[in-house]
Formats: structure tokens, C-alpha cells, sequence
């Protein structure tokens, strides 16, 4: 499974975005997305639409790990990324 994602920063806050695909493209829909503040330890999640995407808004600039997990599929981390 993969993730891919985008940022749109504000002046204080930025917004996640991105879809979910396995490793042929397909999207994987119902994917549970959770991102994780480094600073504060605060999670979110969310599940991604019928068409794999998923969105966080209002995120506070910062590090974050971000997961992705979805049953019968090997869990996605990308970690230390800074919005």
C-alpha cells in the first residue's frame, strides 16, 4: 500500500491531502490515515473516500508521522514529515 500527499499551507495552519493506492495504482478505499504530531503527540484520523482520498484541515505547522492502514495490506509509515 502507498500514500502520497500534498500540503497547502495558510498563515497558520496547513491542510494534508492525498490518496491512497496499493502498488499497482488501484485505490484502496476505506484506508484508515492517521497523522501524528512529533511535538505533541496529538493523533487524527481519518478513512479514505471511495476514491482513496483523504484530507486533514486546520493542521498546525510541525513534524508529523503519517500511517496508513487497511487489512490484508502491510502498514504505510512516512515519518518526520514538516507542513
Amino acid at each position: 500500500m502507498t500514500g502520497s500527499l500534498s500540503a497547502g499551507a495558510q498563515e497558520t495552519t496547513a491542510r494534508v491531502s492525498g490518496q491512497v493506492t496499493d502498488q499497482q495504482g488501484a485505490v484502496v478505499s476505506g484506508a484508515e490515515v492517521e497523522i501524528t504530531s512529533i511535538k505533541t503527540g496529538e493523533k487524527q484520523k481519518v478513512n479514505a473516500g471511495e476514491d482513496g482520498s483523504y484530507s486533514f484541515t486546520s493542521i498546525q505547522p510541525g513534524i508529523y508521522d503519517l500511517s496508513v492502514r487497511f487489512q490484508g495490506f502491510k502498514e504505510y509509515s512516512n515519518k518526520s514529515i514538516e507542513f
